[in-house]
């Protein structure tokens, strides 16, 4: 081998300087509880990352809206002492029926008290993440609402919720994740190819399976600012003696560079591994 030879992962991007030694809460309702996107965000923090002294912990709470969390934020959350804290709410909170103008102005109550009490117990970022999607297949199939399709009708109210998600955020300058838009986007695309059966919001039509949850996996890590980018290693075997650097404070380094001939023998040290997670 002769020339540069380079891994195909971009330079790093500067990490969030509020996730070092951050204490991570990950909240939401039923979703959440199935202990799945967290602990892929989890997996990414401690092992991808390299920011270092991360701590996850998980609260999800099954059948929760966001006014229950508000009530319970002080005794369950304020003990644990989180810097930074994720939200997933609103898949209940839309009451499962179309959209109206009632139900916005109670979520949106609801979550102002939320970010109310996380600010009370002394987390300094929050990312607000929107309610995920419905599947357009199993969410109560052959059923109406109002005069529309189950399904369209409840992922047109859980797109209205986001979006008062995405005002709040900007409005108290924290953070976002746009759960539905991923799920959506991803969900539309995966049965134009696999085939309407194909779940990606769950077989229930709104507890996704694997799947599904690495999507939001990807939408809360993007809006922690995290690219999902590890580093870049370059090896130049042309140079005299050969060379190799790795980019700065990404978490890797050349231990040695030697060369038999053609052959080439290059000893890496590594502290981020690529993203590896369960299921089909």
């Amino acid at each position: 081998m002769t020339g540069v030879q380079t891994c195909a992962l971009p330079i790093c991007a500067e990490q969030p300087p509020f996730l070092s030694a951050a204490r991570v809460a990950v909240v939401g309702d039923s979703i959440t509880e199935q202990k799945l996107y967290s602990k892929y965000v989890e997996c990414w923090l401690l092992a991808c990352s390299g920011i270092p002294d991360i701590k996850v912990m998980q609260f999800g709470w099954s059948g929760e809206r966001a006014d229950g969390f508000a009530r319970r934020a002080d005794n369950d959350l304020g003990v644990f002492d989180p810097t930074v804290v994720t939200l997933c709410y609103g898949m209940n909170d839309g009451g499962y029926q179309p959209w109206k103008p009632e139900i916005g102005t109670a979520y949106e109550a609801n979550m102002r008290k939320v970010l109310e009490r996380l600010d009370a117990v002394g987390a300094k970022t929050v990312v607000v993440g929107s309610p995920g999607a419905v599947d357009t297949n199993f969410f109560r199939p052959g059923q109406a609402m109002g005069d529309r399709p189950a399904h369209v009708a409840y992922n047109d109210t859980l797109a209205h919720l986001r979006d008062i998600d995405r005002a709040l955020a900007t409005e108290k300058g924290q953070r976002f994740a746009d759960v539905h838009a991923a799920m959506s986007d991803a969900m539309r695309k995966a049965k134009a190819t696999l085939g309407a059966k194909y779940d990606v919001c769950g077989r229930d039509g709104f507890h996704p399976g694997p799947n599904g949850q690495l999507l939001m996996a990807y939408a809360f890590l993007e809006g922690l600012g995290l690219d999902g980018r590890i580093g870049e290693i370059a090896i130049d075997l042309a140079a005299d003696g050969g060379k190799g650097a790795a980019s700065p404070g990404a978490g890797h380094d050349v231990v040695a560079l030697s060369r038999d001939g053609d052959t080439a023998t290059v000893e890496l040290s590594s502290r981020r591994w690529p993203f590896c997670f369960e299921g089909d």
